[in-house]
């Protein structure tokens, strides 16, 4: 939660290069490693920041998820 929290400083702080990164770099990875079963991707996902949560579900309705 903490590594979350500390994402999200970053991205909100951050420039536009930063933030590019955060969101091609840290939440794709996020994504490609998220478990596949609805109760554990649950847990992680009630872990997430508001503002990454949101980066996270964006991603995922782009790439048809």
């Amino acid at each position: 939660k903490r590594c979350f929290a500390i994402c999200e400083h970053l991205y909100l702080a951050g420039n536009a290069f930063v933030r590019i990164l955060i969101e091609n770099v840290y939440i794709y990875s996020l994504s490609r490693y998220m478990p596949r079963e609805n109760a554990a991707r649950k847990m992680i996902e009630a872990l997430l920041p508001p503002g990454l949560n949101s980066i996270y579900r964006k991603q995922l309705y782009q790439h048809g998820y």
